[in-house]
């Protein structure tokens, strides 16, 4: 497909592309749980929390 377009990538460098889209980078997982955790907090003081305030709850 990359020929019939003229493209000049080597396919040693489409496929590790390919591959690395598979799976979620590591901070996009950190990401997800930093979320939960954040949401927990927030919601345990009734939703009224600043940033800094579960930012400071959280790095206790």
């Amino acid at each position: 497909m990359l020929t019939l377009h003229n493209c000049k990538i080597a396919p040693s460098t489409y496929c590790a592309h390919h591959k690395r889209q598979a799976r979620p980078a590591a901070r996009t997982l950190r990401d997800a749980e930093l979320k939960a955790l954040i949401s927990q907090a927030y919601e345990a003081n009734y939703r009224v929390r600043s940033a800094r305030m579960i930012w400071r709850h959280l790095n206790c």
